[in-house]
C-alpha cells in the first residue's frame, strides 16, 4: 500500500474527539432547560411561598435529577477515557431507570389531579399525555441503551436519546410568555428539533446516520407529534379522567 495515500494515524480517533463535545453541549443545554423549567415547583421550592413539597416530590426529583448528573458524569469518564469507571457508574443506571419509570407514572397522575394547567388551553387531563409518553420512551430508550452496552456507539446514541426524551414535560414548565402562546405544539417541538439537529450533526460527523438515530430518534420524533394528536382527541381526557 502506498502510504501517502493512506489514512493518517488518529484520523477516526479526532473524529470521535469531535463528536464527543457535542454530547457534553447537550448535556448542558438539558441541564439548563430542566433547571429553568423545575426552578419554580423544585429548586427553588424552599425560597418560593407556597405549599411544601411532598416527600414523594422530593424523592422524584432527587432521582430525575440524579439520571442528568450520571449522564454528564458518564460522558465525560468516556471522553477521559476512564471506561472502568463509567461502567461502574452503569449499574447505577440500572437501577436508576425503573424507579424513574415508577415514579414518573405515579407524579405524572398526581399532577393531573392537582389541576393545575401548565399551558393554556390544555387540560391537566390532556397535558397528562407528555409525561406519560415521554417516560416510558424514556424506559424504552435507556433500557434498550443498557442492553446494548457492551455496542459502544449504539449504547451512546440510544443513551443521549433517553435523556433527550425527557426534555418536553421540562420545556412546558419554563415559565416563558413564548412557551405559553406555543402550547403543546412548541413544546414539542423544540424537543424533535433538538433530536432531530443530534441527528444531522452525528451524520455529518460520520458521514453516515447511525441505525440508533433510526430506530431509537425516528419514534422519539413521531411520539411528540403522535401525543399530541391523543391529546386532543375526545376519548383522551375521559380516559385520563378514570385516573382522578
Amino acid at each position: 500500500m502506498d502510504i501517502s495515500t493512506a489514512r493518517p494515524l488518529g484520523t477516526r480517533p479526532q473524529r470521535r474527539r469531535r463528536s464527543r463535545p457535542l454530547t457534553l453541549w447537550i448535556v448542558g443545554l438539558v441541564a439548563a432547560l430542566v433547571v429553568a423549567g423545575f426552578a419554580r415547583t423544585f429548586f427553588l421550592r424552599p425560597w418560593i411561598a407556597g405549599p411544601p413539597l411532598t416527600r414523594l416530590a422530593i424523592v422524584h426529583g432527587v432521582v430525575m435529577s440524579l439520571w442528568v448528573v450520571l449522564f454528564a458524569t458518564q460522558a465525560w469518564l468516556v471522553r477521559r477515557n476512564n471506561v472502568a469507571m463509567h461502567r461502574r457508574l452503569g449499574v447505577l443506571g440500572m437501577l436508576l431507570v425503573p424507579l424513574m419509570l415508577g415514579l414518573g407514572l405515579v407524579m405524572a397522575v398526581q399532577a393531573m389531579r392537582a389541576g393545575r394547567p401548565l399551558i393554556p388551553g390544555v387540560t391537566p387531563q390532556q397535558f397528562l399525555i407528555v409525561p406519560l409518553c415521554n417516560i416510558v420512551l424514556f424506559s424504552a430508550l435507556a433500557g434498550t441503551g443498557l442492553w446494548l452496552r457492551k455496542r459502544p456507539q449504539a449504547h451512546r446514541r440510544l443513551m443521549l436519546l433517553a435523556l433527550l426524551s425527557l426534555l418536553p414535560p421540562a420545556i412546558a414548565r419554563i415559565p416563558l410568555d413564548l412557551v405559553r402562546a406555543g402550547g403543546l405544539p412548541l413544546v414539542m417541538g423544540v424537543g424533535s428539533l433538538i433530536i432531530l439537529g443530534c441527528a444531522l450533526r452525528d451524520a455529518a460527523v460520520n458521514r453516515r446516520l447511525h441505525p440508533a438515530f433510526v430506530y431509537g430518534g425516528l419514534p422519539a420524533i413521531l411520539a411528540m407529534p403522535a401525543s399530541l394528536v391523543i391529546a386532543r382527541t375526545p376519548w383522551w381526557p375521559q380516559l385520563a379522567g378514570l385516573l382522578m
